[in-house]
């Protein structure tokens, strides 16, 4: 299955598996905007970001 978006509901988990094919920044997070920030500072909450080299 290729999905750019999974909605995620309370009580619910994911594993997600992807290559990444190209170098560069890899965000993954909450299309929620207040479950992006901390105290409504950004960015913080549900954001990762990973990171891949060539």
């Amino acid at each position: 299955m290729t999905k750019d978006t999974i909605p995620v509901h309370p009580g619910e988990r994911f594993d997600v598996e992807f290559v990444a094919e190209n170098a560069g920044s890899w965000a993954l997070h909450c299309h929620v905007v207040h479950h992006t920030t901390n105290d409504d500072v950004e960015p913080g909450g549900l954001l990762m970001v990973i990171n891949v080299q060539s």
